[in-house]
């Protein structure tokens, strides 16, 4: 069994190696609304990061300042909503579209999300359980913003026929 040291450790690296994932395929593709889908999702890796660190240090005894461990809400599909209304819809789709990174960022939050169930499991008081249970909350956010943007763009109408509470039913427009 990894030590708490060692898990904490592995959840701050994981997510800094989501927020240079998200960062690369922000930057690297043409289509604007899967960049402003890898943006966002950069940002929230950021704001894991922060929190990790802060119980990392705690628990090293680095810092005696009580880490927040509060999760603001999760904004992505707002921001996307808000995204997606300003925008000529035909340009959504344009530019390249690189499906193999849509599944790499799927595998990886999903590995996220077993990720933080674990910790959640593992965790020694209720604030860092519920801490860990919002983490893996918000990576199954990410998980369904990829979803919905990468079928949205290859164009597959199927998921509309899905449960609401995961689809985006404002892109159908």
């Amino acid at each position: 069994m990894p030590t708490k040291l060692n898990m904490l450790k592995f959840a701050h690296e994981f997510e800094l190696k989501g927020l240079n994932f998200y960062l690369r395929y922000a930057f690297k593709t043409k289509n604007m609304l899967a960049k402003e889908l890898f943006y966002n999702l950069a940002k929230k890796e950021i704001e894991h990061a922060q929190k990790i660190d802060g119980l990392y240090a705690e628990a090293q005894k680095i810092s005696s300042t009580k880490i927040d461990l509060r999760m603001g809400p999760s904004d992505i599909e707002k921001d996307l909503k808000d995204f997606f209304k300003n925008q000529v819809k035909k340009e959504l789709k344009k530019g390249a579209l690189d499906i193999a990174g849509y599944k790499t960022a799927l595998n990886m939050e999903k590995k996220s999300i077993d990720i933080y169930i674990k910790m959640k499991e593992q965790a020694e008081t209720p604030a860092k359980k519920k801490f860990f249970e919002l983490l893996a909350n918000e990576e199954e956010d990410h998980y369904n913003a990829l979803d919905n943007v990468l079928r949205y763009l290859t164009g597959t109408g199927d998921w509309l026929q899905e449960d609401e509470s995961k689809t985006w039913n404002w892109m159908n427009i």
